[in-house]
């Protein structure tokens, strides 16, 4: 069957770069209402209005065939994964500024293709991806060079913690490709992710003490943007995008969205960048963007070879 998406152009670009500013700024968000509303706790208010309205969505869509394709066991699965990457990110955001979580949140693709590379074989890495990889992790290893007081410690605990929400990322990733949520439509899975993370955070903000909150005007309207925007928003204009466009070519985009947090967090909660830290994130965003560039050469390259081999 003939793919019908196409390269990129000006409004799929400015999309992306609009999106890639949103998830950005996601941390940011996170950070400005956590002295009203506990981090972990605006997750989970977010994720639980989600998953009532994709919940709702996908009845009306299936009615009592909802689950009925095999998908719960892999959706249990991918929900805990995103449950431990929203603890890791609030509880990162304890300790660590908005900037430093967002880039390390990021290396989930990072850890997704590594783990890929070993459980399908379409998706092994080249060569000179692997040297890509190499050179992230040793970014990964600078960004944490240089901390020594004990709020450098404090702030090495929290980007730890960052660190981890993106290999939780990547392993949702994995587990989403190797699952029968590889051929299940985009919004069940959200669906699983929310709904799932939702029933288990829920209880623990409780069990952590981190029910307390301070509910004003900005907190709600904060909230509300962050759900109806960042998590629906954004998913639908990104899901919608892949329809019409070449996946590998928005991923590459996607690379903008660390970018994008780190401006946000220096300019709007005025985050403090060391030397380490920038070369270190520099050295993580060239290794995942070398990475993407050359699975889109690679693509690109098959791609061509199929059509000489079709007109034989």
């Amino acid at each position: 069957m003939l793919d019908t998406r196409k390269s990129l152009d000006v409004f799929s670009v400015s999309t992306m770069m609009v999106l890639c500013l949103l998830w950005g700024g996601q941390q940011v968000l996170i950070k400005l209402a956590a002295p009203q509303l506990d981090p972990l706790m605006q997750l989970t208010i977010r994720y639980a209005i989600s998953a009532l309205i994709l919940g709702g969505y996908l009845w009306y869509r299936q009615g009592a065939g909802l689950f009925g394709d095999n998908t719960v066991s892999a959706g249990i699965v991918v929900g805990v994964l995103v449950a431990l990457e929203s603890i890791f990110i609030a509880e990162g955001l304890r300790y660590s500024s908005a900037s430093h979580i967002t880039v390390f949140l990021y290396t989930g693709p990072l850890f997704a293709s590594f783990g890929l590379h070993f459980l399908r074989d379409e998706e092994r890495l080249s060569g000179s991806q692997w040297c890509f990889v190499v050179l992230a992790f040793l970014g990964i290893v600078i960004t944490f060079m240089g901390r020594g007081d004990a709020a450098q410690g404090n702030t090495l605990l929290g980007d730890g913690l960052g660190l981890l929400s993106g290999a939780a990322w990547g392993a949702t990733t994995i587990a989403v490709r190797t699952s029968a949520l590889a051929s299940a439509r985009p919004e069940k899975t959200l669906f699983y992710q929310v709904s799932i993370a939702t029933l288990l955070i829920f209880p623990l903000t409780f069990f952590m003490g981190h029910s307390t909150f301070e509910i004003d005007g900005a907190v709600v309207a904060n909230l509300t943007f962050q759900t109806l925007v960042l998590v629906l928003g954004t998913f639908l204009g990104w899901y919608w995008l892949l329809t019409k466009y070449l996946a590998s070519r928005l991923s590459v985009l996607q690379l903008l969205t660390p970018v994008a947090g780190v401006a946000l967090g220096v300019v709007v909660l005025n985050d403090a960048l060391d030397l380490w830290f920038v070369c270190g994130a520099l050295l993580v965003l060239i290794g995942i963007l070398g990475v993407s560039v050359l699975e889109v050469l690679t693509l690109r390259r098959a791609g061509v070879t199929s059509h000489l081999a079709s007109e034989a």
